[in-house]
Order: structure tokens, then sequence, then C-alpha cells
């Protein structure tokens, strides 16, 4: 009789790692022009590193939900062995029989979720964690589904701009009289804020749900 053998695998710390990567090399593209004429290529490619750590940043949030989701119903030893076991039964039960549910809900909705199974008090949503890791997906949306939008030219001013004041710094490759998105916006500081936004809201997640594992918030450029 032969005997079937199944493996799978977590891709969240993965996920983790090239959103650093992708901060560092935008740290050490604006390090190293600082105070210097800036070719176009090198704009852009720094443009590409910002957006590329937004992405896998607000990925890794996704997978982290996801593969407990998973593992609680179909390996419940593997990525949710550090669950409770009162929680872990009901995140399968719910995958289980409510598979298509699940698939609409929004990542932030499948955290709160989770919470509220584990009879935990659920992230406020007009504080932090929650508030920027909501922003963070938001910009994440907005670069993915891009549309041109006409401005006003006295005021040259955006909404994004607005809601993102103060949480990092811009690109110091353009002047301010550049657009905020995606020009100013797309900056170290930028990829720095959203990679640190994803790790704080998951560890304080971790924490609600009383797992230990927590991902360093300082080692981003090392």
């Amino acid at each position: 009789m032969s005997v079937k053998r199944e493996v799978y695998h977590s891709f969240s710390d993965s996920l983790l790692k090239t959103s650093k990567f992708f901060a560092k090399l935008s740290f050490n593209i604006e390090l190293e022009y600082k105070n210097k004429k800036v070719p176009e290529e090198i704009k852009e490619n720094n443009k590409s590193y910002v957006t590329g750590s937004i992405f896998s940043s607000v990925a890794f949030l996704e997978s982290i939900i996801n593969e407990l989701f998973w593992s609680a119903l179909k390996a419940p030893t593997g990525f949710a062995r550090a669950l409770n076991e009162n929680l872990k039964n009901k995140m399968a039960k719910f995958l289980a029989n409510f598979e298509n549910r699940y698939n609409y809900m929004s990542t932030l909705e499948k955290y709160q979720f989770t919470l509220f199974l584990n009879g935990q008090d659920l992230f406020e949503k007009g504080k932090n964690p929650f508030q920027d890791v909501k922003l963070v997906i938001e910009l994440r949306n907005e670069l993915i589904h891009f549309e041109p939008e006409m401005i006003d030219a006295e005021k040259n001013k955006q909404t994004w701009e607005d809601q993102l004041r103060g949480e990092f710094n811009q690109c110091p490759f353009y002047k301010e009289t550049f657009l905020f998105l995606p020009h100013r916006c797309l900056s170290y500081g930028c990829a720095r804020w959203a990679v640190i936004s994803c790790i704080k809201f998951v560890n304080d997640f971790y924490k609600k749900i009383g797992v230990n594992k927590i991902y360093d918030e300082d080692n981003i450029n090392s």
C-alpha cells in the first residue's frame, strides 16, 4: 500500500524580508545621492523599490492571517500550532463551513474576526496600529489601481498629502512643486513607515491572541 505524503509552506516571513529588502534599497539610494544631482533612472528605481516595499508589506499582512486560518483547518500542528486550542478549533470550523464568506472578508476584517472568536477586544479603528495599517493598505490599493487625477495647479494639493502628513519624510529628489503622489510620497521614509506599521499591527495582534512570536521593528536597514 502506498503512503501519500503532503507538504505545505509558509510565505509570510519571506514577504516581510522582501518588504525590508526593498526599503533598504531605497535607503541606500537616498543616502548615496544626498546633495547630488539625481538621474531620472535613479529616481524611477527609488519609486520602484518603495512601491515594492509597500506591496510586500501588505502581502505580509494578508499572508499571516490566511496562513493561520488555513493551518487551523488543514494542518493544526503547523503554522497554527501557536494558537490556543479553542481559537484554533473555532477558526477551523468557520473556514470549513463559511469559506465563501471568509474569502469576501477584507484583510483587516479577518484580523478583527479572529479577535472576536478569541473573546478579545477588537482593534480600535481610530487609533494605531489599526489606523496606520489601514492607510498602508489604502495606499497599496491606490498604487495597484492607479488612475491619474486632475489637480488644481495653484493649490497643488492631493487628499493623500493630508492623510499622510507627518507620517514620514518625503522623497528628497522632488521639490514641493511636484505632486505628492506618485512623486514626493514614494520615499524611503514611506517604505519604512509601511513596514513598521504592518509589523506593529501583527505584533499587537499576536499579543492579543497569546502568540509569542514577535517581529523585530528595528532591523530594516541591517
